[in-house]
């Protein structure tokens, strides 16, 4: 009688056991998921005024077509990569897409209008803001998904994630902001 209690007791203690380390395995899972909604809705932020700064730039497009269009292009691929949550992709999109707004940078401030240069420095300003929110996002990104891997390596987590189907994943690297937008090289040209 004494051992079936000791045993039932353990079984108990056992499932509350792997219970703790699934639901911990789960909350981090969430706290990954919830970075990479931050960075969607950063990337997301920051297309708009990118949206809005080609608009600057419409009356130089027959003049500029390769420097727009590869902005274009970047733009396209980084949405490509964040829809399929390819973290390998996300990286090289994002280095390719900062690579192209520095030349753009130059053809939106030849832009006769008067009130383009008051909204060329709002639109600067804006994405470079969102440039930094990116990368804050993407360190909590990282952090997230060390703490992820770093659960799964662990050998009780193991076994549940295991049974989970709960794979390591990759971290970003988006570099530094603004690291590829010198600014100062695209206005004096």
């Amino acid at each position: 009688m004494i051992g079936v209690t000791v045993f039932a007791a353990m079984a108990v203690l056992l499932i509350a056991y792997a219970l703790t380390l699934y639901r911990g395995l789960n909350r981090t899972r969430r706290s990954l998921a919830r970075a990479w909604s931050n960075l969607e809705f950063s990337w997301a932020r920051r297309d708009g005024d990118i949206s809005r700064l080609l608009e600057l730039c419409e009356h130089s497009a027959p003049a500029e077509p390769d420097t727009l269009e590869r902005l274009v292009a970047a733009r396209a691929a980084l949405q490509s990569a964040r829809s399929k949550r390819d973290v390998a992709a996300v990286s090289a999109a994002e280095s390719a897409l900062r690579g192209a707004l520095s030349p753009v940078y130059a053809i939106a401030a030849r832009n006769p209008h008067s009130y383009a240069e008051s909204l060329l420095r709002a639109l600067r300003f804006r994405i470079r803001a969102h440039e930094r929110a990116i990368c804050a996002h993407c360190e909590r990104y990282n952090q997230a998904a060390d703490a992820l891997n770093a659960r799964i390596d662990l050998l009780p987590d193991a076994l549940i994630a295991g049974l989970c189907h709960c794979a390591p994943v990759s971290a970003l690297d988006l570099g530094v902001p603004g690291a590829d937008i010198e600014l100062n090289l695209a206005f004096s040209k």
